[in-house]
């Protein structure tokens, strides 16, 4: 069924599955079947297949039984594994794609963090030098202006340091 063909007219043989087997995989499998034989343990293998011009990619779990007839006998379970290959390759875009713009987001929060900070020290530097140059001139409310415009540029220094915090 994995290899869409008809069980009445297909006969399995080690020559029918290589046949199948991704050209440029064949040498993975090939080892991969060798160290079985050799090693006599069980082993996981990923590959692919090509059929109508589609890839398709198998998961192939074997190992000797143990009482093998000959070097060729393999216990082996091969799963179709295409569609997880596919969310695998999707789910990597898509990490890939997060982190670039989680860069481009510190980074914009970095400038802007920047840009905004620059006129907001300027606007507590010259507050300052209104309180300390002309305090004697100012009456009431205008002293309150000031001590309202620095208690805003506080906050908005506040805000400003938190949303490069939240950024990060």
């Amino acid at each position: 069924k994995i290899l869409e063909r008809d069980p009445e007219n297909f006969a399995p043989s080690w020559a029918s599955f290589f046949d199948q087997v991704y050209q440029e995989d064949r040498p993975l499998v090939e080892k991969f079947l060798s160290e079985i034989r050799n090693n006599r343990e069980g082993a996981a293998i990923e590959y692919r297949i090509k059929l109508n011009g589609n890839f398709k990619y198998l998961s192939l779990t074997s190992k000797p039984p143990s009482t093998a007839v000959s070097a060729f006998d393999i216990l082996g379970t091969v799963i179709d594994i295409t569609d997880r290959k596919m969310y695998e390759t999707q789910l990597e875009q898509n990490t890939a794609e997060l982190k670039r713009s989680n860069e481009d987001l510190e980074q914009f929060a970095y400038v802007a963090s920047h840009v905004l900070q620059e006129p907001l020290r300027k606007i507590r530097a010259f507050g300052d030098r209104l309180i300390n140059r002309y305090k004697s001139q100012l009456d009431g409310q205008g002293e309150d202006y000031i001590k309202r415009m620095q208690s805003a540029s506080t906050r908005m220094q506040t805000l400003i340091e938190d949303l490069l915090s939240f950024s990060r």
